[in-house]
């Protein structure tokens, strides 16, 4: 009884020692996560122009001009934002919105693919950390966002046409992953479907989700 309290003390002590562990461990992971995200951004702010790539033609020849205009059918919609084997509907979509709102400027466009990324990293990693040890948890964060935003992906980012198209596909193939969690009831079926839709309507590799939801 008389060496009680210290053990008691040397046991909080170990314990004190293990939460200042978890805490460095999570600020590390936070750190690690932030960097390629903000590099990311670095790159965007400091480079290019605004102007639109060549491929931007397809929203606004066919129809944001005419839209804006008051002349547009939109019976004819499908059709036009159906461009060399890409379905376009949602970025055609949201090329529409930014027109309307931004005056079509192309780093409002960029930085919403930069957005729909960030969104696309938190469900992955929901998806994939269930069941996960907490280090486990605690790291996986900086892989995803290295995979995410390193310097190698920037072609999925540094054109408003990539940025916008491929993020929405890539974000749709996360929600699908995500709502696997749910597989066996109708809210996952209806969130798999929706999210297969939005990649689908993407860009032209969104078909290849429905095969993977299929697996998974």
């Amino acid at each position: 009884m008389i060496f009680a309290p210290a053990a008691d003390t040397a046991q909080s002590r170990r314990s004190g020692v293990g939460r200042g562990g978890r805490w460095a461990l999570g600020l590390v992971a936070v750190v690690l996560t932030l960097l390629p995200l903000l590099n990311l951004l670095r790159i965007l702010a400091t480079t290019g122009a605004n102007t639109p790539s060549s491929d931007d033609y397809v929203f606004v020849v066919r129809f944001i001009g005419p839209i804006l205009a008051g002349q547009y059918d939109w019976a004819n919609y499908v059709r036009d934002s159906f461009y060399n084997t890409h379905a376009l509907l949602i970025p055609g979509l949201l090329y529409l919105a930014v027109a309307v709102v931004a005056h079509l400027n192309i780093y409002t466009i960029l930085y919403i693919g930069v957005f729909l990324a960030v969104l696309r990293l938190l469900l992955l990693h929901a998806a994939l950390s269930r069941g996960c040890q907490r280090w486990q948890w605690w790291a996986l964060w900086p892989i995803l966002a290295c995979c995410t935003f390193s310097t190698s992906q920037i072609s999925t980012f540094e054109h408003s046409f990539s940025s916008s198209s491929e993020n929405l596909t890539l974000l749709g193939l996360a929600f699908g992953l995500w709502g696997l969690r749910f597989a066996g009831q109708w809210s996952g079926i209806v969130l798999l479907i929706g999210s297969g839709l939005l990649a689908s309507w993407s860009f032209g590799s969104g078909l290849l989700v429905w095969p993977v939801f299929l697996l998974g």
